[in-house]
């Protein structure tokens, strides 16, 4: 049995309470009693028609959430990650405009798995009170606060974006709760390890389907680009994560389970040609790269520069083989979804100059009526006059495609400086966590997130930020795994090669 982390360093190791076996069985057997006296109450009282068929449904989902619980919430977290990682999260009604998927189910079990294990710890008068957490919390509540505030703005200038936006908002915020709930619950080495593995298995059965995709179409995979479960940007970004897991030990120090992950994130990069995830693989491996090993702080920045330029010469053979036409000189850079993204993006921050303190409200810079502003579409069209009509967002309106531009336009320069307070005290934060945790056997596992971290950074300038999303799920669980790793750290383990 995997032993916890000390509640605060230097403090002696303890056993982590359980329920006994007999007590899950009574509770178990409590809920099968009170579910089956629900059932029979609504069978005796049944007169043929369709209630009976609810009923059921009912009961059926009661007895999944029981059973989701029981699993505990690291299972249910790992879950959550290797379901996103892989794309896989069905549908499975829809309530209140909210889509409500499997992730979700599990994310019942993470939060009910959470509060009894809170139940047990505070039982326990063994268990030692957790040390606080090296990653600061606040700058990311405030961020969360201030975007849900400008909800009100919505509601006063636009009610029919109303409804879309605080659904997007709530969906944000549960993503982000991931974080809290990862640190709270993540106890030990194995723990780090489930969840990791995860995302990676869930990251290979991403890269399967895109291939089975790329091989069942008979293309040009030299030319085209695939996905199947996933976006081939998603895809990018997960088979870069793969690539780093494969190249720093995150999952496993044996040659055979590196080889595996770091084939696979090289053909998902291959198969999705997506930019954005060329440059930040290439550049999160670079960093990692560079600070691996022993050496001073001089040394240490020769490696970092021939590193970023050896990544920098690897993206640039990658972008001119792979996609040539999103280079700007190429001649076909006209006709490029990358030439979109940069008139999408000059549109957004046209938003901005609108809209400069508190921005239009989370979520209005994809509105048609706000990013397809005909003042706005002049502006464009003055700015790009050689750019494809379809381009232009008064055309098809879309997202700005670009994480930093969209808080930008949606928050104004008080939401983005408190988005860049929580990303200073993240780093801050993870930059505590490595320094604690060095030398340690958790050592692959906080390096491997943090460049996680770095990769899905630098990706979402090509994406837009929005919860319950793959880069989203990912970040809030690798945040989460880094505040675990430091709030406790394990002692007298072998240090890391």
């Amino acid at each position: 049995m995997s032993r916890p982390y000390p509640a605060a360093p230097g403090a002696p190791w303890r056993p982590a309470p359980r329920l006994r076996e007999g007590s899950w069985r009574a509770l178990g057997v409590l809920c099968l009693v009170l579910l089956s006296v629900a059932l029979g109450r609504d069978v005796a009282a049944w007169d043929g028609d369709q209630e009976m068929g609810g009923v059921l449904l009912g009961v059926a989902a009661a007895l999944a959430c029981a059973v989701i619980v029981a699993i505990g919430p690291v299972a249910c977290l790992a879950a959550i990650g290797g379901l996103a990682a892989a794309g896989l999260l069905p549908v499975l009604s829809r309530a209140g405009g909210v889509d409500l998927t499997l992730a979700d189910l599990f994310y019942v079990g993470v939060v009910g798995g959470w509060a009894l294990q809170s139940l047990r710890d505070r039982a326990s008068a063994a268990m030692a009170r957790p040390a606080p957490s090296p990653v600061p919390q606040l700058p990311a509540l405030l961020f969360l606060a201030f975007a849900g505030l400008t909800l009100w703005h919505v509601r006063a200038v636009d009610p029919g974006e109303f409804g879309d936006s605080l659904v997007s908002w709530l969906r944000l915020v549960q993503t982000a709760s991931l974080a809290w709930l990862a640190a709270a619950t993540i106890r030990t080495k194995r723990d780090l390890s489930v969840v990791l593995g995860a995302v990676a298995v869930g990251g290979v059965v991403a890269v399967a389907l895109a291939l089975e995709a790329a091989v069942s179409s008979g293309g040009n995979p030299l030319v085209e680009r695939y996905a199947a479960s996933l976006n081939a940007n998603a895809l990018g970004l997960v088979s870069g994560l793969l690539l780093v897991l494969a190249m720093f030990a995150g999952v496993s120090r044996r040659a055979g389970p590196r080889l595996l992950l770091g084939a696979a994130g090289a053909v998902g990069l291959f198969l999705a040609k997506s930019v954005g995830a060329f440059v930040a693989t290439g550049l999160a491996v670079a960093v990692g790269a560079s600070l691996t090993g022993r050496g001073g702080q001089l040394q240490r920045a020769s490696r970092g520069l021939v590193a970023v330029a050896i990544a920098a010469v690897v993206v640039f053979g990658l972008v001119q083989f792979l996609r040539p036409t999103s280079a700007p000189t190429d001649s076909g850079f006209r006709e490029s979804s990358a030439s979109q993204r940069i008139i999408v993006g000059a549109a957004g921050l046209e938003v901005f100059v609108r809209n400069p303190v508190i921005g239009a409200g989370w979520r209005r810079s994809d509105s048609p009526a706000v990013i397809g502003d005909p003042e706005i579409a002049s502006v464009l069209r003055a700015r790009f006059p050689d750019a494809k009509h379809d381009f232009f967002p008064d055309v098809n309106p879309t997202s700005v495609h670009n994480a930093y531009v969209q808080i930008l336009a949606d928050l104004g320069l008080v939401g983005f400086a408190l988005f860049a307070a929580a990303l200073a005290s993240i780093g801050l934060g993870v930059a505590r966590v490595l320094r604690r945790v060095r030398g340690t056997a958790v050592w692959p596992h906080a390096w491997c997130a943090s460049l996680g971290l770095i990769l899905i950074m630098l990706w979402l300038n090509d994406n837009p930020l929005y919860g319950g999303q793959v880069e989203t799920i990912i970040l809030a669980l690798l945040v989460g795994l880094l505040a675990a790793a430091g709030r406790r750290p394990p002692r007298a383990e072998a240090p890391a090669r």
